[in-house]
């Protein structure tokens, strides 16, 4: 599971860069653009890191953090994270935007095939090591989202998604990932929203390695579900071969 989130931070840091080679290859972009994409990479890497080691460290489940009630807030870190420099550099923003745009749906598809990883927790509540709330609000969709996004690849190349599923099914995204989350990891984290308090408690998604996919991983999902639906905004999917 260590590696598997490892490889899932680097393949969604490098994912607008990745996109964005694509484009060059079809001689939609031109190559400073890459440079851009790149620094802002590792601006989420930084993040990635920042995150990782204080989860090594165990600064997210120690009793004073812990009071600062982070199941509210700290899901939107990322997010602060990666929207901060678009409020920035709006060449940036625009940047995605044309990024976004140019690319054939099934791509971002692609990506969230890899929300999947969440089976790991599955194999967790079998040892009792997961709590069962969290694994039923917040794994079991998230697992689900990524059996439906296999599924997806093969019908947005084929044109069978439409604008209205392709609306639909990146809005599930953002409630999976965001809303189920919060609720899953706030209903059983300690804190004045606990509901559920028999060992283990939520607590453990804070702690490593699993703070990686609380505190970078999903809530980066989410706002992929986002991006692309900014992307087909007024054209609709089917402009990108869907």
């Amino acid at each position: 599971m260590n590696y598997y989130l490892h490889a899932l931070v680097l393949l969604q840091v490098a994912f607008p860069w990745a996109l964005d080679r694509f484009r060059i290859v079809h001689g939609q972009a031109r190559g400073r653009e890459g440079l851009v994409l790149a620094v802002y990479g590792l601006w989420l890497l930084g993040w990635g890191i920042t995150t990782a080691v204080m989860s090594w460290y165990g600064v997210y489940t120690q009793d004073d953090f812990l009071q600062w009630l982070p199941g509210l807030w700290l899901w939107f870190m990322p997010w602060a994270v990666a929207l901060l420099p678009l409020g920035l550099f709006p060449g940036l923003d625009r940047l995605l935007d044309r990024v976004g745009r140019s690319t054939p749906p099934h791509r971002f598809a692609w990506l969230h095939t890899l929300r999947l990883g969440a089976v790991f927790t599955v194999v967790l509540a079998l040892q009792t090591r997961f709590p069962l709330p969290t694994l039923v609000l917040f794994s079991l969709p998230e697992i689900a989202y990524g059996v439906v996004a296999v599924a997806m690849v093969p019908w947005i190349v084929r044109g069978r998604v439409g604008l209205r599923a392709w609306r639909i099914w990146n809005g599930a995204g953002v409630v999976a990932g965001l809303g189920l989350g919060l609720v899953g990891l706030n209903l059983s984290i300690p804190g004045p929203l606990q509901v559920f308090a028999t060992e283990p408690t939520a607590a453990i998604v804070l702690d490593w390695p699993l703070a990686l996919a609380s505190t970078a991983t999903v809530p980066w999902f989410a706002l992929v579900n986002l991006w692309a639906l900014q992307s087909v905004r007024g054209t609709g999917p089917h402009g990108h071969g869907v």
